[in-house]
């Protein structure tokens, strides 16, 4: 394959972005899974506030896994 800029690339290079890309993709939705399916632990004395613990633990996990990944792929 030639650009305008007469540069020759192969389709490997060209398509590596968006393999990439679904390869991410397709992990962070096994992360999720993953986590979303993890036992959790609810306190009887305090069931409220330990279902509380667990949601804010699981979205926090998955904020870091994100901008982990995000900052790789730069």
């Amino acid at each position: 394959m030639v650009t305008n800029g007469g540069v020759d690339k192969s389709y490997r290079s060209v398509l590596m972005m968006p393999i990439m890309r679904v390869y991410l993709t397709l992990m962070f939705i096994f992360i999720k899974t993953i986590i979303s399916k993890a036992k959790q632990q609810v306190s009887a004395e305090n069931s409220k506030e330990s279902m509380y613990k667990n949601v804010i633990f699981r979205k926090s996990l998955l904020a870091k896994l994100a901008k982990y990944y995000a900052a790789r792929e730069r």
